[in-house]
């Protein structure tokens, strides 16, 4: 398997690929411009942003679970500016390396190059969306690029292995993990060869380990408790059945607006799901049987995918999106050993399954334009035009309204859930895990009460009452406690990230809601 169909070379192959890198460009960056970013996006830039140097940052990142290469990135981004457009143009050109390296150094022919960049995950969950997987895929590309010279860059191999094991969370490890089994079957070698080998080993082995503790839970860490469990339980592997067929046909559902998550053809069906997902795996196979060492390595890494989604319950397509991306990382590395070609058939295989991931792709940057990803950007806007961000504001679920201080540049917003004031969520066991709506806006009224003055409340959840009718209506104006009253001043329920709508209230005391 040396290749699936050469690549050309010259000038005018050149100029077709940066047609084609321009194309991702000007296609991602229309994504990009009409993506209204969610609390992901904003959790890392924030992160960044309030630690005063790089010590302080890991100490935010404590408990987050993810290593702390891109949130390093960013901190250095952070110390120009405070806009998290800046974010996005970051991420935007790591997505666009990745699909220029694709494009010009992949062992196939410009259609599937095109195919493999314009997927679902290359061209949409990792360039539009300012996450850290368009970087870690730019280094999984790379380390493609070197394989065939690793003998001669050993240091180099070491680096990018560590520097990939530091990006994507726990997937980031796993995609090392990868490449370092492929290096351990590289100490067959004799020599100078097998001394190189072990000094990528032993880089790039120290870096993952370092990576694996980052991610690693705490025992006192509330958002990963209760989640792991080696018990077997049907309801996990039924979902993660239906993850493993989403991976493969990433295909979100129009119909739906809150498309993002969805899919066209899984999740109604564990019979069909399970179809599609074994029959996605002996398309794998099939395709990699030639190359059975790479086959088992990127089964191992899938298993490894597999696992984090029984455990921890992370199954949406982005958190899966390297089962494919090491599925190609595979062909492309295939290329390295004396193996025959693909078949005819194997390489419409290899088509099909990219051409899905180009349909989901085309769905998703279609879908983009046409919804509001969030409700956040527009509640901000609101905010900013009427000068409310000025008025000291609070703020429930905390981890949503935190994207307002980000996109505000707010010091801080009052979390009754912390009963404090914070930015970016930290998930400590001092974070209320189980207060109420009517808790929390109790809590609100107490500080304004006290002050006397004001305050903004952007709440997730409205509070509700029953209407003569029986149905619950929307709260518009009424007390909290007898001298504080809650009015509403704006709703923003159109939200493709169905918990990201907004409710901004006032509350006043009662002398300043009788003015």
């Amino acid at each position: 398997m040396t290749e699936i169909s050469p690549t050309e070379d010259g000038r005018a192959a050149r100029v077709r690929v940066a047609l084609g890198v321009l194309a991702f460009l000007v296609f991602a960056g229309i994504g990009v411009a009409n993506h209204e970013m969610w609390r992901d996006e904003h959790h890392a830039w924030l992160l960044a942003r309030d630690a005063a140097s790089p010590v302080a940052l890991f100490e935010n990142l404590r408990w987050d679970m993810t290593p702390g290469f891109w949130h390093l990135l960013l901190w250095v981004v952070t110390r120009f500016t405070h806009d998290p457009l800046a974010m996005q143009l970051l991420n935007l050109a790591f997505a666009t390396a990745a699909a220029w390296v694709v494009l010009r150094h992949a062992p196939w022919s410009l259609s599937l190059r095109l195919l493999v960049v314009f997927g679902y995950y290359f061209a949409y969950e990792y360039a539009v969306i300012s996450r850290v997987y368009a970087l870690g895929t730019l280094f999984i590309v790379v380390l493609c690029a070197l394989w065939k010279s690793r003998a001669a860059h050993p240091v180099a191999i070491g680096v990018l292995l560590t520097l990939l094991a530091h990006t994507p969370s726990l997937y980031g490890v796993i995609a090392a993990g990868f490449f370092l089994l492929l290096l351990v079957v590289d100490l067959r070698e004799q020599g100078d060869a097998r001394v190189r080998t072990i000094w990528s080993l032993a880089i790039g082995g120290l870096g993952a380990v370092t990576a694996l503790i980052q991610t690693l839970p705490r025992s006192d860490n509330p958002f990963a408790a209760g989640k792991a469990t080696l018990a077997f339980e049907a309801e996990r592997l039924e979902r993660v059945v239906t993850f493993l067929a989403s991976l493969f046909v990433p295909i979100p559902d129009a119909s739906r607006y809150d498309w993002w998550n969805s899919n066209l053809v899984t999740g109604r069906s564990i019979a069909v799901d399970a179809a599609l997902a074994l029959g996605g795996l002996a398309l794998v196979a099939w395709v990699l049987w030639r190359s059975r060492v790479l086959l088992a390595c990127w089964g191992v890494a899938t298993a490894g995918v597999l696992f984090a989604a029984y455990q921890g319950g992370f199954v949406g397509m982005r958190h899966g999106s390297y089962v494919v991306i090491l599925f190609v990382a595979a062909l492309w590395l295939a290329q390295s050993g004396p193996a025959e070609p693909l078949t005819r058939r194997r390489r419409m295989a290899v088509v099909l399954l990219m051409a899905i991931g180009v349909a989901g792709w085309m769905t998703a940057w279609a879908q983009e334009l046409g919804t509001k990803f969030s409700a956040v950007e527009e509640t901000a806007q609101f905010l900013r035009e009427n000068d409310l961000d000025r008025v000291p504001m609070a703020g429930a679920d905390d981890f949503v309204v935190a994207s307002l201080a980000s996109l505000l540049d707010l010091d801080g917003i009052y979390y009754p859930q912390r009963r404090g004031w914070g930015t970016f969520v930290r998930w400590d066991p001092q974070r209320g895990q189980g207060m109420t709506l009517e808790q929390g806006s109790r809590e609100v009224a107490a500080r304004v009460a006290a002050s006397n003055e004001r305050m903004i409340f952007v709440l997730t959840v409205p509070p509700v009452r029953r209407g003569p009718d029986g149905r619950e209506q929307l709260v518009v104006e009424g007390w909290i406690t007898s001298g504080v009253r809650i009015r509403l001043l704006g709703a923003f329920t159109e939200s493709v990230v169905a918990d990201e709508r907004m409710f901004v209230y006032a509350v006043e005391p009662a002398a300043a809601s009788q003015r």
